[in-house]
């Protein structure tokens, strides 16, 4: 079975279409030249700001069990799912997984819910943004709660993964108001670069819940494909946690072929005033539409400069894959 879905005319096809249970992940990168994300088409990956690594991250080509995650769960029967193939793994699902220019594209569709997660990095703000369309494609009113997971490095690849518990010692967080989640990393030493990172959830209408710590969300033994924080409330923890992650959670009732939209959004920036601004501009939905329409047109116009087009972006974008997630048979 190929690993992506072929047209006829995909050579210049500005989107590729991919499984999302591929042998070897496919990656996706994007940037602003400060920002940088990599998405896999299992919605695994990380995200980098300057020199930091934000988020935990592994070349883990078996599990690819890193990155920011989403699970649905539905109330009643108190199925869960994810919003992309990792963290829970396989489900009898409608899965398409789409990359294109600008964004990558996560189309699923599991127990009558129908969910659209796009995928991408502001142009102009240090901002990764993962807006969720939830669609209730059943007879009958759904009660689901979503919750956002990823786990924080706040420091450079090299020195995360060489001493992982002690990186984690110096990074606290913070909820300074529903929705919003903050960390920051003490410095070691007068020279040592400043970091600032939220989580904010928009689009929710209900009370928020947070988490902080990892142990606490995880549970004892648990890993992020069954966290115990899944079956109850979120603890709201924050301060000096030693394993830190950002984790929000909100529910929401929808009635048959009733839609909603959740945004995820993720912000670094080299000090608190900063950060608070981009938060204060990312609550507000005209500021999401807008950065996925000005990702869209300078994807484009990066194109038209570099001389490049559609099919030798895959290419670029494919060999990234074998980059990152070395495979034998290269």
């Amino acid at each position: 079975m190929r690993d992506y879905i072929r047209s006829a005319t995909d050579e210049e096809s500005a989107d590729r279409l991919w499984r999302e249970d591929t042998a070897t992940p496919r990656v996706h990168l994007q940037g602003n030249g400060r920002y940088a994300l990599m998405v896999t088409n299992s919605g695994g990956g990380h995200s980098r700001w300057n020199e930091f690594d934000l988020t935990r991250w592994r070349s883990d080509t078996t599990l690819d069990r890193w990155g920011s995650f989403v699970y649905i769960r539905d109330l009643c029967s108190d199925s869960v799912w994810s919003a992309a193939l990792q963290p829970l793994g396989a489900a009898p699902s409608t899965t398409m997984v789409r990359f294109s220019a600008d964004r990558a594209q996560f189309n699923r569709r599991l127990f009558g819910i129908e969910t659209i997660m796009d995928v991408t990095v502001a142009a102009d703000d240090d901002v990764e943004l993962r807006r969720l369309i939830i669609t209730n494609r059943s007879l009958r009113s759904r009660q689901l709660e979503f919750t956002s997971y990823l786990e924080l490095a706040l420091a450079p690849h090299r020195t995360d993964s060489s001493h992982p518990a002690f990186a984690k010692m110096f990074v606290e967080t913070e909820c300074p108001e529903s929705g919003v989640l903050l960390a920051w990393r003490r410095a070691r030493a007068p020279e040592d670069p400043p970091i600032w990172v939220a989580h904010v959830l928009t689009g929710a209408t209900g009370a928020v819940e947070y988490e902080t710590d990892r142990s606490r969300f995880l549970g004892r033994t648990n890993n992020v494909s069954a966290p115990e924080a899944l079956r109850r409330k979120l603890s709201g923890s924050a301060g000096a946690v030693l394993d830190p992650i950002f984790s929000l959670r909100c529910g929401a009732t929808l009635d048959p072929r009733q839609r909603i939209e959740l945004t995820f959004v993720t912000l670094a920036a080299a000090s608190r005033e900063v950060l608070l601004t981009l938060i204060a501009k990312y609550q507000r939905p005209e500021s999401v539409s807008r950065a996925f329409e000005i990702a869209s047109t300078r994807a484009q116009l990066q194109f038209r400069n570099l001389g490049i087009g559609p099919a030798e972006a895959h290419r670029f974008q494919e060999l990234a894959s074998y980059l990152l997630y070395p495979n034998a048979r290269m």
